[in-house]
């Protein structure tokens, strides 16, 4: 929930579209449940959200290690130092790798914990 929250803004930051973040962020959640109703009883649930968990770490980490060296903040205006500060990515292929993470999470979380948590 916190990426269909914050994700708008974290993806204006890197360069990218915020609209176009939102329509490929749902449209991922969209089709990402659909294995859980298939594979709920079939994998089992533990096993859902086992591997579920096990891939929203590996893009959390890839998120951070790539926040920690490619976000930095955006300097201050001089001329209107009122204005909202702000960060963004220096480096483009960055940026990518981030959006690929966060729609990697989003997949692991909607066939694992997402569904899972509610049936389990």
């Amino acid at each position: 929930n916190a990426f269909m929250y914050f994700g708008p803004k974290i993806f204006e930051s890197i360069g990218f579209d915020k609209n176009m973040f939102t329509t490929i962020n749902n449209f991922v959640n969209f089709l990402s449940t659909f294995p859980a109703v298939l594979l709920a009883d079939r994998a089992g649930r533990r096993q859902l959200m086992l591997w579920s968990s096990i891939g929203m770490t590996l893009s959390c980490i890839v998120m951070g290690v790539m926040g920690i060296l490619y976000y930095v903040p955006v300097p201050v205006d001089p001329a209107h130092p009122e204005a909202e500060t702000g960060y963004t990515v220096n480096n483009k292929n960055a940026g990518w790798v981030i959006a690929g993470s966060v729609f990697f999470f989003v997949f692991n979380y909607a066939y694992g914990f997402g569904p899972i948590v509610w049936v389990y």
